[in-house]
């Protein structure tokens, strides 16, 4: 049996009881549950790695437009911990 028969088999078998998990949980509280787990995908990668922002003033005006929207790369930066946590190796 070659490598894409087998992976072919084992995407049936796992589709039949990922359809039998739907059907038990019913439509609804499985949608829910899909709402929720992107839900926190979101939050978590929001809060870790990329940040959207909107320019409020004209501070920079030469270069950003009031208005304008951002992504900031948090990982340029690092993750930023309390003085009182006392994480060896990091920044701050």
């Amino acid at each position: 049996m070659s490598y894409w028969q087998r992976h072919k088999a084992k995407r049936n078998y796992k589709a039949k009881f990922a359809d039998a998990r739907r059907a038990r949980r019913g439509v609804v509280k499985d949608t829910i549950y899909s709402i929720i787990e992107v839900v926190t995908i979101v939050f978590f990668i929001q809060t870790i790695a990329i940040q959207a922002f909107r320019i409020p003033t004209g501070s920079m005006e030469d270069t950003l437009l009031v208005g304008d929207f951002l992504i900031v790369n948090k990982f340029v930066y690092g993750i930023r911990t309390p003085d009182w946590i006392g994480i060896p190796f990091t920044k701050f």
